[in-house]
Order: C-alpha cells, then structure tokens, then sequence
C-alpha cells in the first residue's frame, strides 16, 4: 500500500482505509495517516474476505483555507500469488511428490 501527500497539506489532511464499518489501515481505530510532501509505504498481508471486495478510503481535510488531494494505491493479489497460496502449493506438489514414490 502506498499513500503519497502532495506538497501543501501541513498534515491536516488525514486518511483511513476502511473495509466495511472496520478500519483496516492504520490498525488502531480513530488513528489515521497525515504528512505533507511525503509518501507512506509498506507492505500488508490482509486477506479479502469476499470478491468482489469493497475497500473505503476515508479523508478529512483539516485546512479551513484549501483544499488538498491524496493518492492511495493498493496493490492486490490473488490468493495463487499470495504467501499462503504459493506456501500451500509448494506443500501440495511435495505430497504429490512423495506419493508418486510409494
């Protein structure tokens, strides 16, 4: 997930992610994301629970003055292409591996 803060918001510009009523990102509820001129990046492992999926961004803009803007990308896999799923294929074909032996 990357979120990027354009010059200009002072940090009063604050984001949340939401999946439902449930915030997701930050993990603590009514904590969010702010900056200013800078980008917030990290890697997350959150398995969607249905597909289609409906993720909610959330932002408040804090400034009585202007109006800011914020890019939020979130990169998805299936769950193939995930940790679980190539940890569970790995142990399927070395089972299937180990019979063919016998």
């Amino acid at each position: 997930m990357n979120i990027r803060f354009p010059p200009g918001p002072s940090g009063l510009l604050e984001v949340a992610v939401l999946y439902g009523i449930r915030q997701i990102f930050p993990a603590t509820d009514g904590q969010t994301f702010a900056g200013d001129d800078e980008a917030i990046a990290w890697e997350e492992y959150w398995l969607l629970p249905e597909s289609p999926c409906v993720i909610t961004v959330h932002t408040w803009n804090r400034d009585d003055t202007y109006e800011h803007s914020v890019q939020v990308r979130i990169a998805t896999l299936t769950h193939a292409q995930s940790p679980a799923g190539q940890i569970g294929s790995a142990i399927v074909r070395a089972v299937k591996s180990l019979l063919s032996v016998i």
